[in-house]
């Protein structure tokens, strides 16, 4: 007014227009501005994880939750509105996926619950496992390790208290199984086949005795003729250092049979013609073999030769003269695999 600006920071004043009435007179106006109250609203609200709102083609969200928007006009009385927005926003619900790994061997507690992935919350996880004090979960995946098989409860929570719970079961390892079979009774003398059953691919396994067998680096050795009872175990050991033992016993019978003809004709014929000790397996050598006549006279006698081969018998004579038939005694000393020397003797008809 006058060239006087009049405001809210100056609203009445007195200005004088000199000689601006009808008449010639100065003219007086006296200034008095009121003025309406700002129209200014607090837009606060709280929303769910990942809502949002439009303020004057603005959008708010978790990116751009607070700000100021000017509504032009937008009072009642034509003047401007203020919008003060203010938002919050609820943490999203905990969720995390988990999953279990057997121990490494049957009794051992080795397991582990893997805690693959955790969203929602604030981000700042703390795992519990079965009621134990909570730790930080770190990078994930996280890893609680050194346990039985059986089950569990996993409860993850965050700095603003939410918390997600699961349980599962850490499984039982596989079950090794190795199987060498009954125990075996076998005739001094022979052998016998091991085999052992098993679901085991191993790394490594170990006879123990090493003894007779035909081989120590494979599943199925064959026992060749031992001289003693034995007990074998077998340990397999699979990639992981998983074990597996079974044991089997072979026992020995000891026949000791022995077979020396009560007669025999030397005349030439090819059959039956020499006199010698017979035997099985078990037998491995004729130590003596010695025969008298009827009046205790030595007629013959030869000294470790294989059994079985006439080639070494006694062919009737007394240096190199054929004897007449009749009844002489033999005296024979056998070796046997285990050692062990027994004596046969008997009698026995030469016929002519």
């Amino acid at each position: 007014v006058n060239g006087t600006v009049y405001d809210e920071a100056n609203p009445a004043g007195t200005e004088v227009f000199p000689n601006s009435s009808a008449q010639g007179c100065d003219s007086i106006v006296n200034v008095s501005l009121s003025f309406y109250p700002e129209a200014v609203f607090e837009l606060v609200q709280t929303l769910g994880p990942g809502g949002s709102i439009v303020v004057n083609g603005t959008v708010y969200n978790e990116a751009n939750p607070a700000g100021t928007e000017v509504l032009v006009n937008a009072a009642a009385n034509g003047c401007d509105s203020t919008v003060l927005i203010s938002l919050s926003f609820e943490a999203a619900a905990l969720t995390l996926a988990a999953s279990a790994v057997p121990p490494t061997c049957a009794g051992e507690e080795d397991g582990q619950v893997i805690i693959e992935n955790i969203s929602g919350g604030d981000g700042n996880y703390f795992i519990a496992l079965n009621g134990q004090p909570p730790f930080a979960a770190g990078a994930l995946p996280a890893i609680v390790d050194g346990l039985p098989p059986g089950s569990y409860r996993l409860e993850v929570t965050d700095g603003s208290g939410l918390a997600a719970v699961v349980t599962g079961t850490v499984p039982e390892a596989g079950a090794l199984f190795l199987d060498l079979g009954d125990d075996v009774l076998i005739e001094l003398g022979s052998d016998v086949p091991l085999s052992a059953n098993t679901n085991i691919t191993p790394a490594s396994l170990l006879w123990e005795p090493a003894d007779f067998l035909s081989c120590t680096d494979c599943l199925s050795p064959v026992v060749e003729q031992p001289t003693a009872g034995i007990r074998y175990r077998l340990t397999l050991t699979d990639e992981n250092g998983c074990t597996a033992s079974d044991e089997v016993e072979i026992a020995l019978t000891k026949i000791r049979d022995i077979f020396i003809p009560n007669a025999f004709s030397p005349n030439g014929d090819s059959r039956n013609d020499r006199l010698t000790a017979f035997a099985g397996a078990d037998a491995v050598l004729i130590r003596s073999f010695r025969i008298f006549d009827r009046w205790g006279g030595a007629v013959f006698e030869q000294s470790g030769f294989p059994p079985n081969d006439p080639a070494w018998g006694w062919d009737g004579t007394r240096q190199g003269e054929p004897l007449n038939a009749g009844v002489f005694v033999y005296f024979a000393e056998v070796e046997f695999l285990d050692g062990t020397a027994r004596l046969f003797k008997g009698e026995v008809l030469l016929m002519r």
